[in-house]
């Protein structure tokens, strides 16, 4: 059985009095006198439809329930419930008829279905979808996005909740290919929902929801269901030019066709009432919106040079972190120029220089890792800093137009940075490792050791040339020897100076050493 059967097997049943039907359970009172009506109905209370959380049969006002071997007088009567089986963001209902009674829940659901609703019945709100309700899963719906809220701009002093707190429920979305009713009923509230949200006030006089407008001239209308078909549309067209397309100057439209719709309220019809009203207050805010243009451009001129303002003091101050990281160099160079000092040789200076290229290598490191930080956070900061300014500047400007004045010119500055800053750490790199080896290389004991080496090789060179130079000696005197004048008779030596007695000394010294 289907949701659609079961609501017409209550209609064949001929409810006595009203049918009661809330958004969990639908009650009636009847007299079920044919045998097979009751025969049915017993059936589906002992084996309910999967639609169906379950059907109890009451006899009369008691608590008892109706059995099948049960007699039945002529004047008995039965208490039917049908409780429904209920679903998230759904509204179900068997009859049109039962939705005055869940008007409020509609309004906070995505789909509403009617099991008495016919197949091209089927529409459409901002908010929810009413179609058929069958056995089958409902067609998936999304509703559109929250628009401005009725309240802050009409006042309600029923107490009843008359201006609604969200006005998509009401405004149409897609209209229906016929006309059923579960439209008429929805349209009636629909009339009611949104005259109250272009209305200046609304107040109950004398039993009667009164629809208040400011004017001048000030004006008062009650609506009656007559009216609901002619007013529909109207009202209509005049909530989504307020509430749907005046997302940011909702206030100013609402107080420029609240002012219409109270000059044609001496018109003695009120199927006459707010025609021609919406043009008019079309009118008259392009004529707002012409008088203000000067001033919006100028203050739109302004919001965009503070962007672009704002920008160019992020792009300077990356550039300033640019060319601070290179501020460490010179005092990289310190142990570099300390060697080229012309006591250079002594081992205090040597000690210094490995000293400070040690201090030097240590300090490339610790500030090139604080300026990272420091750097690191400020752009933190300044991203943070213009999330907000830029979130309040869309409600002004389009969110696109401010991404292309801030965005590009932010990142190709923080781009820049970090590139340099790479090469700037690689460089720092370097020079550290140089710093190291420059120390290694002129420590004190460094130096020793290669003195040292350099005076042992000295004395071995002196040693040798000693040797040559004895050799040489004596192969002269064996020279002198054989000379003319016969074996064994000794060479007349030369004359004796005193530069040869000087040099025969040193060669004697020579020898010896």
């Amino acid at each position: 059985m289907t949701p659609s059967q079961l609501a017409d097997l209550v209609r064949r049943s001929e409810p006595q009095g009203e049918i009661d039907e809330r958004h969990d359970a639908l009650s009636f009172a009847a007299a079920l006198g044919e045998p097979a009506l009751r025969a049915e109905w017993l059936a589906l209370a002992h084996t309910p439809p999967s639609f169906a959380a379950g059907i109890s049969i009451k006899i009369g006002d008691s608590d008892g329930d109706l059995e099948e071997d049960r007699p039945v007088a002529p004047g008995d009567r039965f208490q039917i419930r049908i409780a429904k089986r209920l679903a998230a963001d759904i509204l179900l209902l068997f009859f049109s008829e039962g939705y005055a009674d869940n008007a409020d829940a509609h309004s906070a659901v995505g789909h509403v279905r009617v099991a008495d609703m016919p197949t091209g019945g089927t529409f459409t709100t901002y908010r929810t979808r009413f179609e058929t309700w069958t056995k089958d899963a409902p067609v998936p719906f999304a509703p559109l996005e929250k628009l401005p809220d009725p309240r802050a701009y009409a006042s309600d002093f029923t107490q009843l909740n008359v201006v609604p707190q969200d006005i998509r429920p009401w405004l149409l979305g897609a209209a229906p290919e016929t006309e059923s009713a579960m439209f008429a009923a929805w349209r009636l509230f629909a009339v009611r929902k949104l005259l109250a949200s272009l209305a200046d006030r609304v107040c109950i006089e004398e039993g009667q929801v009164i629809y208040a407008f400011s004017g001048p001239p000030a004006c008062k209308v009650a609506v009656e269901d007559a009216d609901a078909p002619t007013l529909f549309e109207r009202v209509t067209e005049g909530a989504v030019w307020v509430y749907a397309e005046g997302l940011r100057d909702a206030d100013t439209r609402h107080l420029l066709l609240a002012n219409e719709w109270a000059r044609t309220g001496r018109k003695p019809a009120m199927a006459e009432m707010g025609q021609g009203s919406l043009e008019s207050a079309k009118g008259a805010y392009s004529a707002y919106v012409k008088a203000g243009s000067k001033e919006t451009l100028k203050a739109l001129a302004e919001l965009r040079k503070s962007i672009v303002d704002e920008t160019q003091k992020i792009s300077q101050r990356a550039q300033d972190l640019i060319g601070a990281m290179w501020k460490d160099v010179a005092v990289a160079a310190a142990p570099f120029a300390l060697k080229i000092f012309p006591d250079a040789g002594k081992a205090e200076t040597g000690f210094i220089a490995s000293g400070l290229a040690i201090g030097a290598a240590l300090f490339l490191i610790f500030s090139y890792a604080m300026q990272w930080h420091i750097n690191a956070k400020w752009f933190e900061q300044q991203n943070n800093a213009r999330d907000i300014w830029k979130s309040q500047l869309n409600l002004v400007l389009d969110p696109n137009e401010v991404d292309a004045l801030s965005d590009p010119p932010v990142k190709a500055s923080v781009k820049s940075y970090k590139n340099v800053r790479g090469w700037v750490g690689g460089f720092y790199a370097i020079l550290v490792i140089l710093l190291v080896l420059f120390a290694f290389s002129n420590r004190p004991g460094a130096a020793a050791s290669v003195d040292s080496a350099a005076a042992s090789t000295a004395i071995r060179a002196g040693g040798a040339d000693a040797s040559a130079r004895f050799k040489q000696a004596v192969g002269a005197r064996g020279a002198s020897g054989a000379a003319p004048g016969g074996p064994g008779v000794a060479a007349k030596a030369p004359p004796s100076t005193p530069a040869t007695s000087a040099k025969t000394q040193a060669t004697g010294q020579k020898v010896t050493r």
